[in-house]
């Protein structure tokens, strides 16, 4: 460790320079950010049921369909919810995008061979006779509406070219805007509008709360709001780092791969934590930066470099399933741990190297865990009995385990 701390050292300015040049080209990779929220991607390379999916979309040219739910606390087949159905039928069909529309409420009747219009003119003079056909003729009656009468679907298909997300805007308007009918939305887009909103939340929202939570623990800890958010550099520019190699290289941000940051920060500050902690009690020892450098890192350089390897094996063991999110986490996150390590070993400690430090720091407070922890491992009858209930709790339910609402993924 005294060679990688000496040219730490020396090389302390060239290291944030580089590193600030990295950060700054991850910056500009967020000029790519796109969102998948596809769940289709869930599935694995060659799933025959995905493949089989697409190719039936692709040969029929069928778009997505959006179902409407329609509830009623009586019948909906009363005329006021028929004709409330056909109106709101209507404005489903004049969205830009909609292709389709079928429901419980057909389009049209036959009467003596004849094929009448259903419209809210014939649902008020004929309701008796359309209800009498909608029980006993209709073919979709089963398909659309449930054995009480309580509840029916209407089936919005879009067309293949359809801006699904105007399309999604507008059907959710019109939901919102109905007062006689409880409405809701389903489908293969509605999931997908549901999953991009929880990308954007995972991303805006996350991230900026565990970080303020975890540096207001840092500075308990440590007693420095200075030294605190140091201390968290090497996992914050390891996360944009990370986001910089999953949009450079091309791939979109889906539900699972835009929580691989908030594993870096919570796994990756504790090696900025480890270092910054050694560095301030090594402080008050060696009033020399550079014998302060060395000593910090021959103390925590081989704990931090053996960390970051054994928990990038971890995920990298995410890499080996078959479901391409899952496998994009492991990778993601392996590298962004491994960032996070390099830059907790070089930008860390050079930066600690050329800032001016505060005159006085106070010793970084032992929590009341770490003294309990200590307190509890002298007792070793206590842990070896410990060890032995949770290996005997874990034999005894591990073969009882039950795979639930497997999709043959």
């Amino acid at each position: 460790m005294d060679r990688i701390a000496n040219f730490v050292y020396d090389k302390a300015r060239l290291i944030i320079a580089i590193t600030l040049i990295l950060s700054v080209l991850a910056l500009a990779s967020f000029s790519r950010l796109e969102l998948d929220p596809d769940f289709m991607s869930f599935f694995s390379e060659g799933n025959p049921k995905s493949a089989e999916y697409n190719y039936l979309s692709e040969k029929y040219e069928n778009g997505e369909p959006v179902s409407i739910l329609v509830e009623k606390d009586g019948s909906v087949l009363t005329s006021d919810s028929l004709m409330d159905v056909s109106r709101l039928q209507e404005e489903i069909r004049a969205v830009d995008g909609v292709s389709r529309v079928q429901s419980f409420l057909p389009s049209e009747v036959f009467v003596q061979g004849q094929a009448i219009p259903v419209d809210e003119q014939f649902i008020n003079e004929n309701h008796e006779l359309l209800v009498d056909f909608i029980e006993n003729a209709y073919y979709l009656t089963e398909e659309t509406i449930s054995s009480d009468r309580q509840m029916g679907i209407i089936t919005a298909s879009l067309s293949q070219d359809a801006p699904v997300g105007e399309v999604i805007g507008a059907l959710k308007a019109l939901v919102a805007e109905e007062g006689d009918l409880e409405l809701s939305l389903a489908g293969s887009e509605i999931i997908k509008d549901t999953l991009r909103h929880s990308i954007v939340t995972v991303l805006l929202y996350l991230p900026p709360f565990a970080f303020l939570l975890i540096l207001l623990v840092f500075i308990a800890v440590i007693r420095s709001p200075r030294l605190s958010i140091m201390a968290m550099l090497p996992a914050g520019v390891a996360i944009l780092w990370s986001y910089g190699t999953i949009l450079w290289s091309g791939h979109k941000l889906d539900l699972v791969t835009s929580a691989a940051p908030l594993f870096i920060l919570v796994l990756g500050t504790a090696y900025g934590l480890h270092y910054v902690s050694h560095f301030i009690d090594n402080l008050h020892k060696y009033s020399d930066r550079r014998q302060l450098t060395r000593e910090t890192l021959r103390m925590v350089g081989v704990p931090i470099s053996l960390a970051t390897l054994t928990t990038m094996a971890g995920f990298a063991a995410l890499m080996w399933t078959e479901v391409i999110p899952i496998r994009s986490l492991g990778l993601f996150a392996t590298i962004g741990i491994g960032y996070a390590g390099l830059l907790a070993l070089l930008f860390l400690p050079a930066l600690l190297a050329v800032v001016k430090l505060p005159g006085t720091l106070p010793p970084v407070r032992e929590s009341r865990l770490a003294r309990a922890v200590l307190a509890a491992s002298r007792q070793r009858a206590l842990i070896a009995l410990f060890f032995l209930a949770v290996v005997g709790v874990s034999a005894f339910y591990i073969p009882r385990l039950e795979e639930i609402g497997r999709a043959h993924v």
